[in-house]
């Protein structure tokens, strides 16, 4: 995780991503540029686990996988959750 971490600061992620909110805001009528956030923000995360995978051993990437898949376990759970106390109390 720490990998992962330290190659969005190597890559200057944060500095991307904050052009894309002031494009967010500058364009909030535009489909498109919400669009464009989630897209950027989804190949900024899977830019950096590829480039941690690349730099692990065997072992190493079996784990960094597990986290990775343990982790969107958790949140599909807890979207799941959310929704049956929505659809409950709603």
């Amino acid at each position: 995780v720490f990998l992962h971490e330290a190659t969005h600061i190597r890559r200057w992620d944060a500095l991307y991503k904050w052009t894309v909110e002031i494009a967010v805001c500058v364009h909030w009528f535009n489909p498109i540029v919400r669009v464009l956030r989630k897209e950027i923000a989804r190949a900024c995360e899977l830019s950096c686990d590829e480039a941690v995978i690349r730099r692990l051993d065997g072992e190493r990437k079996r784990i960094y996988g597990n986290v990775l898949l343990d982790t969107l376990r958790s949140h599909i759970a807890r979207r799941w959750r959310c929704r049956s106390v929505r659809t409950r109390n709603g």
